[in-house]
């Protein structure tokens, strides 16, 4: 069987490399993206199950890259991980297509149940 691949798009090369350990370790095949052209330009090409999204980011703001991926790869699965708390952001992210909100600092084994919880949805 295929690893599930999960790109993790974040600005804070640090968060990256823990994140693609962590997951690594977990059994998963890890694509690491610094912004969101970059996320676009390889979830195109690599196909991603899962993204681990950090919403605030130099270039394209969070909602509008969330919607753009929705509309091209409506199967891929967002977790937004933000540091950021903004007033109503679960909701503006769910109107926009996330599938879940997970906050900074990272607490991951609540990030690998939200991921083994959107696979059990997808099918996988």
């Amino acid at each position: 069987m295929a690893k599930i691949k999960i790109i993790v798009v974040d600005d804070e090369a640090v968060f990256c490399r823990v994140m693609e350990e962590f997951l690594q370790n977990e059994g998963f095949e890890v694509i690491l993206a610094a912004n969101s052209e970059e996320a676009l330009s390889m979830t195109k090409k690599e196909k991603p199950d899962i993204m681990a999204l950090d919403i605030r980011m130099p270039g394209i703001n969070g909602d509008k890259i969330i919607r753009q991926l929705k509309d091209s790869y409506p199967k891929m699965a967002i977790v937004v991980v933000s540091g950021s708390d903004i007033p109503d952001m679960q909701n503006v992210l769910e109107r926009a297509g996330a599938d879940a909100l997970l906050l900074k600092p990272m607490n991951f084994e609540k990030f690998l149940e939200t991921v083994q919880e959107l696979l059990a949805k997808q099918g996988s």
